[in-house]
């Protein structure tokens, strides 16, 4: 309830808020004062235009002055009354605009492109080979030299797949002279996902730098992506070390398998009884759905290679032994919403592209601020400010261990110095903060003086009640009570006569300790709560004592403990309704008192201006 009412009142939050953009020029006149707070045109006709966009009836700007004027009054109450000083609020505030700030402190133009060309690399295949060479001991110029001398034999002609299997240290792909199969946009280390895609067939890369050392790539062929495939498998597999009268029977046994499958054996069944897979057998083989690159090459080939759910593989061997493979279903590329952009900007903001994303912010700022490096004790200036040896001193303090100091030093002035003016830069922000800052104040505001307040004020509701209880008049009876399901006619007996002996508030627990002990489950009682009649077979009933017996699975029996109301006896059997008028006759009541502590103000002829 309250997170409901919470996202209402940021909603209509944004029609008080207050902009830092107000003025009094002639060019943005204040349509109204309220108090000693001027509101300015433009701040109020923003706010007109996003919001009666929102609603289907478009209001007038004389309509909607009205709404606009008492969300402003509460907040100019809250923040009398000190809300805004509140410690809770001020760090709430403070998170939301971290939140909030953090899309304007990076080059999101950057961000976006670098998301839409990994998703369009998601739409092609690219099969690769791959050269590795280690670095041992932290030996790069021999590693280096090594590359060089395979990428000076490779453009002489020589042929990659023997280079591979002779100096490649990619033990998983070495045998097969480098190659990786097909790999789709984000299954490599960026720079050789890189490498791959701006790659043409039949080239090769040159050296590629990462972690694990120089790396060499050759693109082999091209496809359209293949989506991605829901398969289930039959493994049966090869120990490490077998002789190779076990392999033929291992491989003996795959085949046999396979030929029962054939002739229409069921797989799941098959899946169960032979599949030494132990986390999949018992699921009848199925696995996750995956992607292109996502598994053993041998296994990605063949089961990309399958067309049609139902379709069969013949027996595959890797190094974990054979696999049957069945595929179950298939669905395409998703396309870039806002879940699909989600995951492609996680992994582009992991890799090296989000070095790349905060280098063009920086350099954006620079531009901007009109960055300048300094001389002597200055280090450099931008906009107003000067960053000195003294500052970068103070900078390597508080950041302890930090590399590279003074670039350090300058990359995080310049993204404060661009955090603290956020507002004065961005329109669009400082509108939104003022959203926030003063949805946070009516929700807390209105919280205290209505929604609590008609929830905790018994007497308030009991003479609400009284004085409207023509209001709450029922058309149809209602039972008020519990309904017990039981599992034979003899439990209902029993727990019926137990049931009368006992006060209502331990009747669940009694009857469940007496008829489930030990696990038995021989009845189950309902949670007490008020039945309409005719809107439930069960309570209709056992209740009402009206209609057909209803069908309960599991039990064969049920009875009904509480009373049968014509009309409600007090405000708690209409509590919901009651508090909801009471909430809104405590607002009206409020609205009233404030429209009388604060003069309301309106500039006709500005508002008239307003279309």
């Amino acid at each position: 309830m309250k997170h409901a009412i919470y996202r209402s009142i940021m909603l209509a939050a944004s029609l008080a808020a207050s902009c830092v953009y107000a003025s009094a020029k002639n060019d943005n006149p204040r349509i109204m004062k309220i108090g000693d707070t001027g509101i300015s045109k433009e701040e109020f006709e923003y706010y007109y235009d996003k919001n009666s966009n929102l609603s289907k009836d478009r209001p007038t700007p004389e309509e909607y002055v009205d709404m606009f004027a008492n969300l402003k009054l509460k907040v100019l109450e809250a923040k009398e009354k000190g809300y805004d000083t509140v410690q809770a609020y001020q760090n709430e505030i403070a998170g939301y605009r971290k939140q909030l700030a953090a899309p304007y402190l990076t080059d999101d133009s950057l961000k976006n492109a670098l998301i839409e060309e990994e998703y369009a690399r998601l739409k092609e295949n690219v099969r690769v080979s791959h050269i590795m060479l280690r670095i041992i001991d932290g030996d790069t110029a021999t590693a280096y030299a090594k590359g060089k001398d395979i990428v000076d034999m490779l453009d002489k002609g020589e042929d990659f797949a023997r280079l591979a299997k002779e100096f490649s240290d990619d033990i998983r792909t070495k045998s097969r002279g480098g190659d990786m199969g097909f790999i789709s946009g984000m299954t490599l280390l960026y720079p050789l996902e890189d490498a791959a895609y701006k790659c043409p067939v039949g080239k090769h890369s040159g050296l590629i730098r990462t972690p694990y050392g120089y790396h060499i790539i050759k693109v082999t062929d091209r496809r359209p992506d293949k989506g991605e495939i829901l398969t289930a498998h039959i493994l049966i597999s090869k120990p490490g070390g077998a002789d190779s009268t076990t392999v033929e029977k291992l491989r003996s046994l795959t085949d046999s398998l396979y030929s029962e499958l054939e002739k229409g054996a069921d797989f799941a069944q098959m899946a169960a009884k032979y599949s030494q897979d132990g986390s999949n057998a018992g699921k009848g083989g199925e696995l996750p759905w995956i992607t292109v690159g996502r598994t053993n090459v041998y296994f990605d080939d063949a089961a990309f290679a399958l067309e049609n759910p139902g379709d069969l593989s013949k027996p595959v061997e890797t190094n974990y032994g054979w696999h049957i493979i069945k595929l179950i279903g298939r669905r395409n590329l998703p396309v870039l919403d806002g879940n699909m952009r989600s995951s492609i900007e996680s992994v582009v903001m992991r890799d090296q592209r989000r070095t790349a994303i905060a280098g063009s912010f920086i350099a954006k700022l620079k531009d901007y601020y009109g960055f300048k490096e300094g001389k002597g004790e200055t280090i450099a200036t931008f906009a107003d400010q000067k960053l000195t040896k003294e500052g970068l001193e103070q900078f390597c303090k508080e950041h302890p261990g930090i590399k590279d100091s003074v670039n350090a030093y300058i990359n995080f002035s310049l993204t404060e110095y661009e955090d603290a003016n956020l507002e004065n830069k961005y329109k669009d922000f400082a509108y939104l903060m003022q959203e926030y800052r003063d949805g946070i104040l009516l929700f807390n505001i209105s919280n205290d003086s209505v929604w609590q307040k008609a929830g905790k004020d018994t007497t308030g509701l009991e003479a609400y009640y009284e004085a409207h209880k023509e209001d709450y008049a029922w058309e149809l009876p209602r039972f008020k009570g519990r309904i017990i399901y039981c599992k034979t006619p003899e439990i209902r007996e029993q727990a019926e006569e137990l049931a009368a002996t006992l006060p209502a508030d331990s009747v669940s627990v009694v009857l469940k300790r007496t008829f489930n002990a030990g696990g038995k489950g021989d009845i189950q009682v309902l949670k007490a709560k008020t039945y309409i009649k005719g809107n439930d077979p069960v309570a209709d009933y056992y209740a009402f004592k009206q209609g057909k017996k209803p069908v309960i699975k599991g039990f064969e029996d049920a009875f009904a403990i509480g009373k049968i109301m014509e009309q409600p006896e007090s405000y708690k059997d209409v509590k919901g309704s009651v508090i909801n008028d009471y909430q809104k006759e405590l607002e009206r009541k409020w609205i009233e008192n404030l429209r009388k502590k604060y003069e309301i103000r309106v500039y006709q002829k500005v508002l008239d201006s307003i279309e």
